[in-house]
């Protein structure tokens, strides 16, 4: 029985090149797609947040912009806005007390 010598494989150094060149492409694209959504997750957390502060509703109120009724309304709104967010927090881990 003969045995057959394999012969030596050639190594493919352009195809080598194509695939490498694919899998940092596709690694450059998954890093940009990453930084893409935490911005947009980070944008939207800030959406909740009050569009005037009461200084600037004072300040609004005394330039003429708004009413009286208008700057309590919105006033009210506010406080609202502020006293909602702070009850959905948790309350604190107190050990010990």
């Amino acid at each position: 029985m003969e045995v057959l010598a394999a012969a030596p494989r050639q190594i493919d150094w352009p195809e080598i090149s194509l695939w490498l060149g694919v899998l940092a492409l596709l690694v450059v694209a998954a890093g940009i797609a990453v930084a893409l959504v935490r911005r947009g997750v980070r944008n939207s957390g800030s959406a909740g947040s009050p569009a005037f502060t009461l200084q600037d509703l004072r300040e609004m109120r005394d330039r003429g912009d708004l009413t009286e009724v208008e700057y309590q309304a919105a006033r009210t709104a506010a406080l609202g806005q502020a006293a909602g967010g702070l009850s959905d927090k948790p309350p604190p881990n107190r050990r010990g007390t």
